[in-house]
Parts: C-alpha cells; sequence; structure tokens
C-alpha cells in the first residue's frame, strides 16, 4: 500500500507548496504500526487515569 513517508517544499514567492513522498510497503507493516500507535495511545490512557486518582 502506498503510504506517506515525507513532505517536500517548494518556495512559490510568498508561500509554500507541499507536495506528499508516496512510498509502497507491505500492508502488514501499516497494521504494525497502527497497533504500536494503539498500545502507546492505551498506556497514555492509563497512565493519565492513575495521575488523577493520585
Amino acid at each position: 500500500m502506498s503510504v506517506v513517508v515525507g513532505w517536500e517544499g517548494e518556495d512559490l514567492g510568498g508561500f509554500m507548496k507541499w507536495d506528499m513522498q508516496l512510498d509502497t510497503v507491505p500492508a502488514w507493516v501499516v497494521r504494525e504500526v497502527l497497533l504500536e500507535h494503539a498500545e502507546r495511545e492505551r498506556q497514555i490512557e492509563l497512565l493519565e487515569q492513575h495521575l488523577e486518582v493520585a
């Protein structure tokens, strides 16, 4: 699947035009990244709940 891996800027005299840089990666890589992100979000929520109770 195609994913955005960066941005390339071009100065158009007073404002910037940004173009996506795409790369093709296997779907399982995207899945793993999303699962890791979801786990980090879960950990942050648990930490926030703990801090609210303390």
